[in-house]
């Protein structure tokens, strides 16, 4: 499988050697508690397939969901995107609306790359 140049992900960001079917291989950043021997609630991961950065996905676990959590983080950026004249989020976070009881999963602060 082709990489993306260094320079399209992260700097953090590392090959975790999962490649999905159909979607493609899988970046986490190698800071996330996760890989550190703590247990797995959220993350940011990135994906790719053919050299492309294809996609950016928040993973979570029902049990955070359910924690209602009010959280939000610091979208990692590359170096350089491969697609230019895009917006590009620079965060993302989680939210339980009590009122629509509702799980809410969100990207923003939008950026022109």
């Amino acid at each position: 499988m082709i990489e993306p140049a260094p320079r399209y992900l992260p700097a953090d960001y590392i090959d975790v050697q999962v490649n999905v079917p159909q979607m493609g291989k899988h970046w986490v950043d190698r800071h996330s508690p996760e890989l550190n021997g703590e247990k797995f609630t959220q993350t940011m991961i990135y994906g790719s397939y053919d050299g492309r950065v294809i996609f950016f996905e928040p993973m979570y676990t029902v049990e955070y969901l359910q924690s209602k959590p009010d959280d939000t983080f610091d979208l990692k950026q590359p170096e350089e995107f491969q697609q230019k004249g895009l917006y590009y989020p620079t965060r993302y976070g989680f939210y339980y609306d009590a009122d629509k009881k509702e799980y809410v999963i969100w990207l923003d602060n939008m950026q022109l790359k």
